[in-house]
């Protein structure tokens, strides 16, 4: 993730520069090799690019995550 000027591709919310939604989650946005195993840490961007993908579709889980407002299952809202 670095800003566009200096040659960068991906934002900070991890959308690719110059597309309307298109967003990269892997070891690629990370500025800095890192020496040890990834695994912990792309699960952290993972996570984090899910948080913005709620954040950007307006996301809100119910108050009661096993139903629904009407009683449907909330997976399938």
């Amino acid at each position: 993730m670095m800003s566009r000027e200096l040659g960068g591709v991906v934002s900070p919310e991890l959308k690719v520069y110059g597309t309307a939604n298109v967003r990269v989650v892997d070891a690629s946005v990370l500025s800095t090799q890192i020496s040890g195993h990834l695994t912990a840490i792309i699960y952290a961007v993972a996570e984090r690019a899910a948080g913005l993908i709620k954040k950007d579709q307006k996301w809100k889980y119910p108050e009661d995550h096993s139903q629904g407002s009407q009683g449907e299952d909330w997976r399938r809202m």
